[in-house]
C-alpha cells in the first residue's frame, strides 16, 4: 500500500534546493569550456604536432558546443520549474489573500495592537499630510541648471539669497567683533575681519583666530630652535675635528722632539683612560663628503703630474696605516740610505 503524504507549502520549499544546487552546476558548467581553452592556448605554442593540434581544436570546438547546449538545456528546465513551483504556491497565495480579507477586528482593538506596535516601535505612525516638502535629486538640478540661468525668476532669487547671505555674514561678524575686548591692536582686528569674510563656510571665532596665531608662532619658534642646535652640532663637530687635528700635529712634533723609548712611553700613557672615561662612549666623527664633481677635477689634477712626481710628492692615502708609522718606516728608509751612501765613501777613501 502507498503511503499518503500531505503535499503542503514545507513540501513546496524543499523543492527549492535541488534548483539552487542546479544553478550552481550551471555557473560552473559556463567556466568548464573557457577554462580548457585558455590550458589550449598556453601549451599550444609547445605542441608541434599539426595533426594532434587540429584533433585537440576540434574537440575543444565540440566541448563548446555542448557546452552551450546543455546550458540552455538547463535554462529551460530550471524555467519549467519554476513555473511549476509558482502554479503550487499560487493557492496557497490565494487562500491567504482570502483569509486576510475575510479577518474582521473592531476599531477598539485595532487602536491597541496599533499604539502597542509604535511603541514598539515596529511601525511608525501614519501621516494624512506631508509636513515637509522634498527637494530634487543631483541628477535633476544638473539637468535643469542650464535652463535655470536663462530664467529670469532663477537668476533674480539667487541674487536675492546671495545678498541676505552677505548680511548675514555681516550681522556675525558684527557680533564677534563686539566680543574682542576693547585694548586690542586695531590691525590684529583688521586681520580677524579678512579671515572671517574669506572662511564663510566656518566663521572662526576671534578666540580661534588667536590660537592659530599662537600656533603658527610656535611652529616658527620651534623650527628657529631646530636651525640653532643644528648649527650648535656642526660647530661642534669642527672643533672636535680641530683639536684632533692640533692633536696629531702635536704627536708629530714630539715624535721629532723626543727620543723612539720617550715618545712610546708619552703615548702610551695618552692611550691610558680615567676610571671615569671607560664608560663612556667614543664619539665618531664623520669623514666629509666630497662630490662627484669635485672628485672628477682632483683626479685629472693628479694626472697631469708625471709617476716620478707623483711617487716622490704625492702620498697615497692608506686609511688602515697610523701615519706616524709611516713617517718611521721613511725615517727607517732615509737612515738605511744615508749608511749605504757614508759605506760607499768610506770604500772610496780606501781605494
Amino acid at each position: 500500500m502507498i503511503d499518503k503524504q500531505i503535499f503542503d507549502l514545507d513540501k513546496i520549499k524543499k523543492l527549492e534546493r535541488p534548483l539552487e544546487e542546479l544553478e550552481g552546476k550551471i555557473n560552473k558548467l559556463n567556466s568548464i569550456p573557457n577554462d580548457i581553452g585558455d590550458y589550449f592556448k598556453s601549451v599550444r605554442g609547445s605542441i608541434y604536432n599539426q595533426e594532434l593540434i587540429e584533433k585537440l581544436e576540434n574537440t575543444l570546438n565540440n566541448l563548446t558546443k555542448t557546452g552551450k547546449k546543455l546550458k540552455e538545456l538547463s535554462n529551460h528546465n530550471a524555467n519549467q520549474f519554476l513555473r511549476f513551483q509558482n502554479f503550487l504556491i499560487e493557492k496557497y497565495k490565494d487562500l491567504f489573500t482570502d483569509k486576510i480579507k475575510n479577518l474582521s477586528l473592531n476599531r477598539s482593538s485595532t487602536k491597541k495592537i496599533g499604539l502597542h506596535l509604535i511603541e514598539e516601535k515596529a511601525i511608525s505612525k501614519a501621516i494624512s499630510k506631508s509636513q515637509f516638502i522634498p527637494s530634487i535629486g543631483l541628477q535633476q538640478w544638473s539637468s535643469l541648471l542650464d535652463s535655470l540661468k536663462e530664467n529670469s525668476l532663477f537668476s533674480s532669487t539667487i541674487k536675492e539669497v546671495s545678498k541676505y547671505f552677505d548680511e548675514l555674514i555681516k550681522k556675525r561678524l558684527k557680533t564677534e567683533i563686539s566680543k574682542i575686548p576693547p585694548n586690542t591692536d586695531p590691525g590684529l582686528i583688521e586681520d580677524y575681519k579678512d579671515i572671517f569674510l574669506k572662511n564663510r563656510s566656518e566663521n572662526p571665532s576671534f578666540t580661534e583666530f588667536i590660537r592659530d596665531i599662537e600656533k603658527k608662532l610656535s611652529q616658527d619658534k620651534l623650527k628657529a630652535k631646530q636651525e640653532i642646535i643644528k648649527e650648535t652640532k656642526k660647530e661642534e663637530k669642527l672643533k672636535q675635528l680641530r683639536e684632533k687635528q692640533q692633536e696629531q700635529e702635536k704627536s708629530y712634533q714630539d715624535y721629532f722632539k723626543y727620543s723612539n723609548r720617550e715618545f712610546e712611553r708619552r703615548r702610551r700613557r695618552k692611550k691610558r683612560k680615567k676610571l671615569s672615561e671607560i664608560g663612556k662612549k667614543e664619539e665618531k666623527t664623520e669623514d666629509f663628503e666630497i662630490s662627484d664633481d669635485v672628485a672628477e677635477k682632483i683626479e685629472k689634477f693628479k694626472s697631469k703630474f708625471n709617476k716620478g712626481f707623483k711617487d716622490k710628492y704625492l702620498i697615497s692615502r692608506e686609511d688602515e696605516i697610523d701615519p706616524l708609522d709611516i713617517v718611521r718606516e721613511r725615517r727607517k728608509k732615509k737612515q738605511e740610505e744615508y749608511q749605504e751612501h757614508l759605506k760607499k765613501f768610506k770604500e772610496d777613501e780606501e781605494k
